[in-house]
């Protein structure tokens, strides 16, 4: 084989649909918070937004998780484990909001 030969199935690949879309994406653009503004206002601010697409789109945001998922999220997130049963009654059973 030689090079030429070598070089056109790589070619193909970058030609091909995947690649195109890959490499033509929009990176998202950081929004400039107001000086007394926490990021959690700022998301909150752009709820009502995302609530008119999803209505426009006729869906409906996803229900509250129940508290075992809840926290099978956050030990999944924080440890890359699963809670322990102990962590999951003691989780479960805590009826303070």
């Amino acid at each position: 084989m030689n090079l030429e030969e070598l070089k056109r199935p790589l070619d193909e690949i970058a030609e091909s649909l995947e690649f195109q879309l890959a490499r033509n994406l929009d990176l998202p653009t950081r929004v400039a918070l107001a000086a007394n503004q926490s990021r959690i206002e700022s998301a909150l601010a752009a709820l009502p937004a995302i609530l008119a697409k999803l209505e426009a789109a006729n869906l409906k945001p996803s229900p509250d998780a129940d508290a075992y998922t809840l926290l099978r999220r956050v030990s999944l997130d924080l440890t890359g484990l699963p809670p322990t049963p102990e962590a999951i009654s003691a989780f479960t059973s805590d009826s303070s909001d």
